[in-house]
């Protein structure tokens, strides 16, 4: 199984480009990975299943050397769809699955037999609990300001409380949206920041 931190830790910052619904794309997760950072979307952005796999053919053509990416699968979103759009990322080059909107309990087994790291999407501690049962490798912590599926608890507490129960990686996701952001998210315990739209 791909370690998180060492994925993040090969790219020239800290950063996974957040899987925006209807923005994100190949086009975008290309040219995060040519900047150096990891390059996300949400397998719902794409209209069907035909279209997910000509993605990840496209984006797979332009992964080399540390260059990586991750897909988001939006479990209430992508619904029956879901199995479909996991087949699909493990037949790709992407380095992580994130799963978002429900837990990872169904995901965290296929992916980690396919060598891939499973980012749990969490919005409480309660919720980081019960994808660290679950056997998530890393978690999304979602805090104010964070867009979509929003946070609502401040980023100083949030990740304090979250580090203070586990050692896995955990990403920033919130208010990041400058160099001095970005910063701050090692000093309060994360070892990657998401950054979407300003």
């Amino acid at each position: 199984m791909r370690d998180i931190r060492e994925i993040v830790g090969a790219q020239r910052a800290p950063l996974i480009a957040a899987p925006m619904t209807d923005v994100s794309g190949p086009d975008l997760v290309v040219a995060c990975m040519s900047a150096g950072i990891i390059g996300s979307f949400p397998t719902t952005n794409a209209r069907d299943g035909v279209q997910l796999r000509e993605w990840f053919a496209q984006i797979d053509e332009a992964v080399v050397g540390n260059r990586a990416y991750a897909v988001n699968i939006p479990l209430r979103l992508a619904g029956d769809r879901r199995d479909d759009h996991l087949d699909a990322a493990l037949s790709s080059r992407c380095a992580a699955v994130i799963v978002s909107v429900g837990s990872p309990s169904g995901i965290v087994a296929p992916v980690h037999v396919a060598g891939r790291a499973v980012i749990a999407v969490v919005a409480t501690a309660h919720h980081a609990r019960r994808a660290l049962d679950a056997g998530a490798d890393a978690l999304v912590l979602l805090s104010a300001g964070a867009g979509g599926f929003t946070g609502w608890m401040n980023p100083f507490a949030f990740v304090r409380a979250v580090r203070q129960i586990t050692d896995v990686p955990l990403v920033l996701a919130g208010g990041v949206s400058d160099r001095a952001s970005l910063e701050a998210a090692p000093a309060l315990g994360c070892d990657a920041a998401y950054l979407g739209a300003p």
